[in-house]
């Protein structure tokens, strides 16, 4: 199995990312890590180099065998316990040529070190008790963050103050069951009072709860929001789109219904991710082609946060804007005036402006407006997402989520057989069942099919 290799032998990996850069990372771990960078990295003229924990040295990366200079670099030792991986640990500095790279790596290798696998060294700082799951899944979603929120509640997860939370509750739910496994462990002849732990149950049962509400709300926050463009045919639309991106995603016509399918495209707006939607032109009479495509728009538009609807701001208002409009009438909502480079028909005096929480004026074509129209998207998202409640240690997972689910129904059986009769031995059985799932969490317990499928996550190098 994988877990039995660990500590038993030395990995390598390339620690930054594929091809060419200014400086590339190789990073060993484990019992020869020490042995193997004294072998190929030396100082001038050959000499040995005193490696000290954790201070950096410059040196040349040699051929053992030849004794030819590959490379000249940074090599840095951190000696276990107190590394990341909680072994010897080495990471070598050397340019980013991917020819220089690889021979470094199979000079390694020749030392008697293999390739690591996927999220292997992670793993070893698991296995080796430097940190937990939380933290551990918290190190993929750190480098996989595409917002700063993604990136911040990483972060807390990694500081453990989630990690402190969960083992509270399980350690709550512990000393409830143990209480209750010592009564039952009296003789039958021998009188004991029976414990009353509803109240103390109560109070773990929402912490739980809090912490699932809290960590919906982070997920939430932390995945961004989704904006939708809409409005009638040949209002522009898609050039908008493009003009929000600052590139041609969209191909542009004035005929109407060239945009048939939805097409999305992320971008970063106030530092939250904003994942901005191009949809099909909603009109009274379309053509069968077109009918599909407004299907999935209304769609689109349902499960959306916000809709950014387009008008015309050169044309009257007609019955397909009313009917734009009205699809979203339940919805945070931006109106658009586009084509402001055109004589406007519409003023904001008129009776029949449309009032919605923001309104722009704009010409996409221009590029007239378009940074007051991205401030605006940028305050409807801060608005909507100051209102979600957030945790500042970071929020569950989906894999935690669904095992604090699990255990929070397990805990609420708990307090009903508590208050419709009290049965301990079946009390003790749920509130064991909630501490096992809980210690899934933090990897208390785990299998190794588990830890194979997080850190598959992972890339080599981490």
């Amino acid at each position: 199995m994988f877990s039995e290799e660990i500590g038993n032998d030395t990995i390598v990996a390339l620690s930054s990312p594929v091809g060419r850069s200014g400086v590339g990372l190789i990073r060993m771990s484990g019992p020869q890590a020490t042995d193997i960078i004294q072998t190929v990295f030396k100082a001038g003229n050959m000499a040995s180099i005193r490696f000290i924990d954790r201070h950096a040295n410059y040196g040349f990366f040699i051929n053992p065998v030849t004794r030819t200079v590959i490379d000249d670099g940074i090599a840095l030792v951190m000696k276990a316990p107190s590394s990341y991986t909680g072994e010897d640990t080495v990471e070598i500095s050397l340019h980013g040529s991917p020819v220089i790279l690889q021979e470094a790596i199979r000079i390694i290798l020749s030392c008697g070190a293999r390739i690591a696998r996927r999220g292997e060294f992670t793993r070893r700082a698991f296995l080796s008790g430097r940190m937990d799951l939380v933290q551990a899944e918290a190190v993929i979603d750190l480098i996989d963050s595409e917002s700063l929120g993604q990136a911040g509640d990483a972060r807390s997860r990694i500081d453990r103050g989630l990690s402190e939370e969960i083992c509270s509750i399980s350690s709550e739910l512990k000393d409830i069951g143990a209480e209750l496994e010592a009564f039952m462990d009296f003789d039958d002849d021998e009188e004991g009072q029976a414990p009353q732990p509803v109240e103390s149950l109560q109070k773990v049962s929402d912490r739980m709860s809090l912490l699932l509400k809290s960590s919906r709300s982070g997920r939430f926050r932390n995945r961004g929001l989704t904006a939708i463009i809409t409005g009638k045919p040949n209002v522009g639309k898609s050039t908008l789109f493009n003009a929000l991106l600052g590139e041609d995603r969209m191909i542009i016509s004035p005929i109407p219904g060239t945009t048939r399918d939805p097409v999305s495209e992320k971008a970063y707006i106030k530092g939250v991710a904003v994942t901005l939607g191009d949809t099909a032109g909603i009109r009274g009479l379309p053509d069968p082609v077109e009918k599909d495509g407004i299907r999935k728009t209304l769609e689109w538009l349902d499960s959306g946060d916000i809709a950014i609807v387009v008008i015309d701001s050169s044309q009257p208002l007609d019955s397909d804007d009313m009917m734009v409009l009205q699809s979203v009438e339940a919805k945070p909502k931006l109106v658009v005036y586009n084509k402001i480079d055109r004589k406007p028909f519409r003023a904001e005096t008129d009776p029949d402006y449309v009032k919605a929480d923001r309104v722009a004026r704009t010409s996409a074509k221009t590029g007239e407006g378009i940074e007051s129209l991205i401030s605006m998207i940028g305050g409807m998202a801060e608005s909507i997402l100051g209102s979600v409640e957030f945790c500042e240690k970071g929020s569950l997972n989906d894999r935690a989520v669904l095992l604090m689910e699990t255990a929070y129904e397990n805990v609420t059986n708990a307090l009903e057989l508590l208050n419709k009769g009290y049965v301990p031995e079946l009390v003790s059985l749920e509130i064991k069942s909630a501490c096992d799932l809980i210690d899934e969490i933090t990897g208390q317990k785990f299998t190794d099919d588990v830890l194979d499928r997080i850190f598959e996550r992972f890339c080599v190098g981490k």
